[in-house]
């Protein structure tokens, strides 16, 4: 741990020095004003469309992941005290809980959620307990799992809006 924290301060000195302008040897660089420096120039183009492309992307993605399949686990056993035993049955009513909700995705994501404190009514009827808030944090949770196709629908997007900033389409 002491290793890793001087080698960190060693670094960050170096790096200080660099920025200031002195050489590793402890000289001061002058650098001539006539000297000649390589400028990087960023469009103001790209500083908004990559957010933008990426927005894009996530709200798509958000919107395909709505296509995906809701299963649920119902808890159909009973214990009964006097025997000790527990009985399952088929029967699903309207109060027997809902031990876990999954979600899979058009990507094949799965989500699964535990303790989820439903019963079939709130499942059957969509309920104040199940409703679209309730799915949309599968969602959310889905498409941030999902992330390399968000940059892959990103580049598209950009590449399309980079396309249509340069070239004008006419059609005679």
């Amino acid at each position: 741990m002491i290793v890793v924290s001087i080698i960190i301060i060693v670094l960050l000195f170096l790096a200080y020095k660099a920025i200031k302008g002195y050489s590793y040897l402890g000289h001061k660089e002058t650098i001539s004003p006539s000297s000649d420096k390589k400028q990087i120039t960023i469009n103001k183009h790209w500083l908004i469309s990559v957010p933008i492309s990426f927005v894009i992307g996530f709200l798509i993605l958000l919107a395909i992941n709505h296509f995906g399949k809701f299963s649920y686990l119902a808890d159909t056993s009973q214990y009964n005290p006097y025997t000790g035993q527990t009985t399952y049955n088929n029967y699903l009513g309207s109060s027997t809980p809902v031990t876990s909700l999954s979600y899979k995705s058009p990507f094949n994501t799965k989500i699964d959620k535990y303790d989820v404190k439903l019963t079939m009514e709130d499942i059957w009827f969509h309920t104040e307990k199940y409703n679209y808030a309730t799915k949309l944090d599968f969602y959310v949770k889905a498409t941030l799992s999902d992330y390399l196709y968000i940059f892959l629908l990103a580049g598209i997007i950009l590449i399309l809006i980079t396309f249509f900033k340069n070239f004008k389409l006419k059609i005679n």
